[in-house]
């Protein structure tokens, strides 16, 4: 959870500045959807070992 604080604290510290992108914004977005993603297949991995 601390890469998130600290990535969205360095997108709020760009958005400000003069020369924001939407680039920046995007890779932030894929990365938190690819995180999402890692997440849900490690949790359904344990959930399938739990149960079985």
């Amino acid at each position: 959870m601390a890469q998130f604080a600290l990535a969205g604290a360095a997108v709020a510290a760009t958005s400000a500045s003069a020369t924001s992108s939407l680039s920046i914004v995007a890779g932030y977005s894929a990365f938190g959807a690819f995180w999402f993603l890692v997440s849900v297949i490690a949790l359904s991995i344990r959930s399938r070992r739990e149960k079985g």
